[in-house]
């Protein structure tokens, strides 16, 4: 890990990585062969920092089309920007299934979105004005679920978001996506 960011043991064998800027430390390691899903997370959301800010560049006005299964962040300033990507951890592979709470009689099924939304911040963070992107309402609502998480973790981020809209992103292009957040920076 050295050739590309830092490693540093510490006294209580806890190891910290650093990485562009930003460092994670991860608790002494009781079994060499195995690392939890959450470390493995923690890792690539480290590892991640330097590729967002490299993708997005100086971007001032992003878009983040959201659902609970992926986000697409765009460059608003740019025709036919590829998107960045972000997907939420699935170590079950859940998240291709359909299912039906009536499939899970007692069960309740509540998602810690932090990692998700962490990731979808960090992608964000530096923009000047955000447009939130997607559909659903209420709990079933990303982009409102997002907006809620925002300000308590990233108040920075929060500030940057002007607009959130339910749109209906399943059956509009990456190109009509774009257009719409356009057509909402050109009404303000």
């Amino acid at each position: 890990f050295n050739s590309i960011g830092t490693l540093e043991r510490e006294h209580n064998g806890n190891i910290k990585l650093g990485y562009a800027g930003n460092e994670v430390v991860f608790a002494a390691p009781h079994d060499s062969d195995t690392v939890s899903p959450d470390d493995v997370m923690r890792l690539r959301h480290l590892l991640n920092c330097q590729s967002n800010e490299a993708s997005l560049g100086n971007a001032t006005h992003l878009m983040a089309v959201m659902n609970f299964h992926e986000t697409r962040v765009f460059q608003i300033e740019l025709d036919g920007a590829i998107p960045q990507v972000i997907k939420p951890y699935d170590p079950k592979g859940e998240d291709t299934h359909v299912h039906k709470a009536h499939d899970y009689p007692g069960e309740t099924h509540h998602q810690n979105h932090d990692a998700y939304f962490a990731a979808v911040a960090s992608a964000l963070r530096g923009a000047t004005r955000i447009v939130l992107l997607g559909s659903g309402t209420g709990s079933s609502s990303a982009i409102q679920t997002f907006a809620a998480w925002l300000p308590e973790h990233d108040a920075k981020v929060a500030e940057a978001v002007f607009k959130t809209s339910v749109i209906d992103e399943s059956h509009l292009s990456e190109s009509e996506l774009l257009a719409t957040a356009k057509k909402i920076y050109a009404s303000l």
